[in-house]
């Protein structure tokens, strides 16, 4: 199943260390910044038109706090305010 992302977390809590050893424990991603930023896109609407497609995915209000949470958050930080919409999609494990 997809997951349409709405939301992202203005914290970085990594359990494990990213490939550059990095491990962030509960800190802010911006400092002062809100702790929730949403996307703009029509999630709703998108989530339709890929329903009538035969998609199998849902809009979550988690995406977790590694890099997936993040990247979209830092994403919706920087772009949100020129314009730019933002949207994180997870995609399911692929089996081998």
């Amino acid at each position: 199943r997809l997951h349409l992302e709405c939301r992202g977390h203005n914290v970085a809590d990594f359990r494990i260390p990213d490939v550059q050893g990095w491990q962030p424990r509960g800190t802010a991603i911006f400092d002062g910044a809100p702790q929730h930023l949403y996307t703009d896109l029509a999630l709703p609407q998108i989530l339709g038109e890929l329903h009538d497609r035969g998609v199998d995915c849902a809009i979550s209000t988690d995406p977790g706090r590694y890099i997936c949470n993040y990247t979209f958050y830092a994403s919706l930080h920087e772009a949100g305010p020129v314009g730019i919409p933002v949207l994180f999609v997870h995609l399911p494990l692929l089996e081998q």
